[in-house]
């Protein structure tokens, strides 16, 4: 079995000067970063961690999370990924869930995940006294609170003891991007990371020490650790980190250091647009867009398309389609289809099939259920042997991915994408129930009812009306009580309150026309507030 490690412990042995890594206008070259990992597995070994352990890193993207990944890939240990905004609660349901022992964590953050994460012992990453620094992160540091089972990372003795790089079946745990405890962990091996990167080679053509990708999607999101970070790495690139999405350096960062390559969800594109001096810079530099996560406007891509042939580009952008079960994308739209209907052709190695309700295939153009096999397959959910059974079947003897997503095949293979089987919605590249989100507001004394949706600028808006009209004014402090344990992408940014919703000729409640009335300021607004 291969390890991911050894994909780039290849670069390391035959392109040990070129650049790996470059974050707040610092460069690591390959054999730099070879040299860090194996540091970093003797401070590991040191720390007592073994094969089979689980590890959570709640990290962003910086230089440490790479190295840490790497190392503890060699050793055999399955990663953890988590959101290291997550809130406390939910950390350690994912922590207790998962039995990780040891818990990676910026010292910036300690002080929101006091009283949740005390019984796992944290390996604390100084953001002071890193190769990140305070300000590359746009955090402001805070003291630190003094917890219990805290070692200093950059405290820790590395042993001397050779160790051997050990495979693992679980490589990696990644969390869907649902709501709160209802998650599902999902396991990723070795060999489906590195599956995705033999495919990416027959759609982008890299060129060592000079290509690179904008590292803005996070890694402990499918598409950023799979694309963003590994394929990168393993074909002997340079990975531009980008720590979280800051407007006040964002801009700057992506100028200056000239990405080649840049993956993004439709929000990214959409912040790059509204940014004059990104519109009317020189964009030459840019190779190739990927974008994905969740369904892209065609006039959005039209626009992007616009901006960067204007401003020198030859890269259009490329839609494509995938799921955390099966690593990230799994099809992407050829560059003279940009702009169409459509998430693209499957990758070589995965066989897309559209399944309709009553079990037969659907015929091209016809809608149903969208499977997918190939490689890059997940081992499967944790703790959840019946759900995966539900998703993973067996079809002609071979393996397929239920994903639970509409969508059809054209007579050109091109895969087109409809909606979530379940309804879901999708902002920012998160998938969110809005059902839990509804039933948390209407357990709130004197709420009625509640409705949940994305605005135009991809934010997620409450509206709601109420019962008890003589409580108005403490719905917005109950509001935030009620939801402070979702996570960060679930919590409505925005907030309004109705005297009634409109409803069509059904009786039913017009989500149209409530976009509307919002938008057009045509119906009777009682309060408003916003986060």
């Amino acid at each position: 079995m291969t390890l991911m490690v050894d994909r780039l412990q290849y670069n390391a042995d035959h392109y040990p000067s070129e650049i790996a890594l470059t974050l707040n206008g610092k460069h690591i070259s390959y054999h730099q970063l070879m040299m860090m990992i194996k540091e970093a597995i003797q401070k590991c070994d040191a720390l007592g961690l073994h094969r089979n352990d689980r590890v959570a890193l709640v990290l962003p993207n910086i230089v440490e999370t790479v190295i840490l990944f790497y190392a503890l890939n060699a050793m055999g240990i399955t990663l953890v990924m988590m959101h290291p905004l997550s809130s406390g609660k939910l950390l350690k349901e994912r922590c207790e869930l998962m039995q990780c022992k040891t818990v990676f964590v910026m010292d910036v953050l300690e002080k929101a995940l006091e009283g949740h994460i005390d019984s796992f012992r944290k390996i604390i990453i100084s953001a002071s006294h890193s190769s990140t620094g305070v300000i590359a992160l746009g955090l402001k540091l805070k003291s630190s609170l003094s917890l219990s089972k805290k070692i200093l990372w950059d405290k820790v003795i590395p042993t001397s003891t050779p160790i051997e790089y050990s495979p693992q079946k679980d490589a990696v745990v990644l969390f869907s991007s649902g709501t709160s405890g209802h998650q599902k962990g999902i396991r990723l091996s070795n060999e489906a990371f590195n599956a995705l990167v033999d495919q990416m080679l027959d759609v982008i053509e890299p060129q060592r020490g000079i290509d690179s990708m904008f590292c803005i999607l996070p890694f402990f999101h499918g598409f950023g650790l799979g694309i963003g970070m590994h394929t990168v790495l393993a074909l002997g690139g340079r990975c531009i980190l980008v720590p979280r999405l800051h407007k006040a350096t964002l801009i700057k960062t992506l100028l200056k250091e000239k990405p080649t390559y840049i993956a993004a969800v439709p929000y990214l594109l959409k912040v790059l647009l509204r940014d004059p001096q990104f519109i009317k810079a020189d964009l030459s530099f840019i190779k190739q867009v990927f974008v994905g996560g969740e369904g892209v406007p065609l006039t959005l891509i039209k626009n992007f398309n616009e901006v960067l042939k204007r401003q020198g580009s030859k890269a259009v952008v490329q839609v494509g389609y995938g799921c955390t079960e099966t690593v990230t994308a799994v099809t992407l739209m050829d560059k003279e289809d940009s702009g169409n209907i459509g998430v693209g052709k499957a990758f070589r190695g995965n066989t897309i099939i559209i399944l309709k309700e009553d079990g037969h295939f659907a015929s091209t153009d016809e809608n149903g259920e969208i499977l997918i096999s190939g490689p890059t397959l997940m081992n499967g959910y944790v703790k959840q042997d019946e759900l995966t059974q539900q998703v993973l079947i067996n079809i002609d003897q071979i393996t397929y991915y239920k994903t639970g997503d509409i969508g059809s095949i054209d007579n050109q293979g091109i895969l087109s994408f409809k909606h979530r089987k379940d309804e879901l919605i999708k902002t920012k590249g998160y998938i969110v129930d809005p059902s839990e989100i509804i039933q948390k507001l209407c357990a709130i004394q004197g709420i009625e009812e509640a409705k949940i949706f994305v605005d135009e600028k991809d934010q997620l808006i409450a509206v709601l009306t109420l019962n008890d009209p003589s409580r108005i004014r403490k719905i917005p402090k109950e509001t935030t009580q009620a939801l402070k344990d979702l996570d960060g992408w679930c919590i409505p940014k925005h907030y309004h309150i109705l005297k009634a919703l409109p409803i069509n000729e059904m009786r039913k409640s017009d989500y149209h026309a409530l976009r509307e009335g919002i938008k057009n300021r045509s119906l009777e607004f009682l309060l408003e507030w916003s986060l």
